[in-house]
């Protein structure tokens, strides 16, 4: 890609290609709106990451089949009976709705089976579709319903799964990328029973560790960084109070959107000392950066954005690292519910796409560290907008007030850098900088 795409109005996906996993918004107003769920912005959206399949197919599906519902009622569907399940439970919770759950005698459970249609024609139409299951819940539930959906990532694809050599083939190239540049070089004779796990995005790879550990230790989560900022040292404290044990702590690496990274190596060492689960997403970091391999027993990866690299497939991993103890246990557990839900076609255009993942992920630190090497120049310059730039590679004066005591305001603004030739992206930062000025000095 030569030069910035250019970008349309509210909700136009993006890339604009049919299975495209993101949209846009023009404005922060739109950002803010879309938060409040205001009418102009929810209308106007084609699409959301997990939103678009309820939009392009349940709908459909609803429509085909009207003995699903009635119409004061609507229809989710989900690849396995689990996670149907585990959403009416969500939508009837009281613990967690209050008065607001619904009445488990109004939500049901359904079977959806397909035929394939008479005038499929393309290769996808053609493939393999699955049973599905469906929660049909009073219409007045959507919002609680959307809020499952977003949360665990396992809703349905937007492409039409059996387990073929492509799953081998993803498994195996993640492994391989995890243990490409081992820091600790006899790590890699040690680590001979990879176990990498596929889910159908990031947010239900995460899902599916919650609930698989509980399996192993039902007790307390603890989670280092932005935005609950709990100390090494809290970890201590309540691993000293006699008979309790943590199940698991979790952290980013980095974190989001601070891009801070918490003491992993010592993490790792209270993890033996008090037997707890370390937990480990290197999606931000990404494995072609970061090696955690040394001091995580899951690895938790969303593949959408680096590995994938065209935005038009949500992916997930998790990996179980065979270099600490618990892993038969670990694998045991996962073992027990595990349903391959990662859709032929996704997979495909997944293996397709990632191909060229070291080499794009080349490309993007050289753009990203030339993006900072601009920047930094207007944080000394008092006429500018711009305060601090944060950055792995640079080092930052000593917490400054920790992020205004860990609070984020509006003032703070992400930069992801993808495949934009350099001297675009520079352009594009610089128009907005000098906006941002000129709103400032006016």
């Amino acid at each position: 890609m030569s030069a910035l795409p250019q970008l349309k109005a509210l909700g136009d996906p993006i890339p604009d290609r049919d299975h495209a996993i993101s949209v846009h918004f023009p404005t922060w107003d739109d950002v803010r709106d879309y938060g409040a769920g205001k009418p102009r912005v929810a209308n106007a959206l084609q699409m959301d990451i997990q939103d678009r399949t309820y939009t392009n197919i349940t709908k459909q599906y609803v429509t085909a089949n009207p003995i699903f519902c009635a119409p004061s009622e609507e229809l989710v569907l989900f690849p396995d009976y689990q996670t149907a399940e585990d959403c009416k439970i969500f939508i009837t919770s009281q613990r967690v709705h209050s008065a607001n759950a619904a009445n488990p005698k109004d939500v049901s459970l359904v079977l959806v089976e397909f035929n394939k249609a008479q005038d499929a024609s393309s290769a996808e139409d053609v493939l393999f579709i699955p049973r599905l299951y469906g929660v049909v819940h009073p219409a007045e539930f959507r919002k609680v319903k959307m809020t499952f959906w977003r949360l665990t990532g396992t809703g349905i694809s937007s492409r039409p799964s059996a387990e073929l050599p492509v799953y081998d083939t993803i498994r195996k190239r993640v492994a391989e990328f995890l243990n490409r540049a081992p820091t600790n070089p006899g790590r890699a004779q040690r680590d001979k029973k990879r176990r990498c796990v596929l889910y159908p995005s990031g947010m239900a790879a995460i899902y599916h560790v919650h609930h698989a550990l509980p399996k192993w230790r039902n007790s307390d989560i603890m989670m280092l960084g932005f935005p609950y900022e709990l100390t090494i040292k809290m970890i201590e404290a309540m691993n000293s109070r006699k008979g309790q044990k943590i199940q698991s702590v979790w952290c980013e690496c980095p974190n989001n959107p601070m891009l801070r990274t918490s003491n992993l190596k010592r993490v790792r060492k209270l993890a033996n000392q008090y037997d707890f689960i370390f937990v480990v997403d290197d999606t931000i970091g990404s494995f072609a950066n970061v090696d955690v391999m040394d001091v995580a027993d899951i690895v938790v990866t969303s593949l959408s954005k680096y590995f994938n690299g065209f935005a038009d497939v949500l992916a997930g991993s998790i990996f179980l690292n065979s270099n600490f103890p618990h892993y038969p246990e670990l694998k045991n557990a996962f073992n027990a519910e595990y349903t391959n839900n990662l859709y032929l076609a996704d997979a495909m255009r997944l293996e397709l796409n990632s191909r060229g993942y070291l080499e794009r992920f080349t490309q993007q630190n050289n753009t990203a560290s030339a993006v900072v090497d601009f920047l930094c120049p207007y944080t000394s310059d008092a006429k500018s907008t711009l305060a601090t730039v944060y950055y792995p590679k640079l080092v930052l004066q000593q917490e400054k007030t920790w992020a205004s005591s860990h609070g984020l305001s509006e003032t703070l603004v992400r930069i992801s850098v993808g495949m934009v030739e350099k001297h675009s992206m520079l352009e594009c930062v610089k128009k907005a900088l000098q906006a941002a000025d000129a709103t400032r000095n006016a």
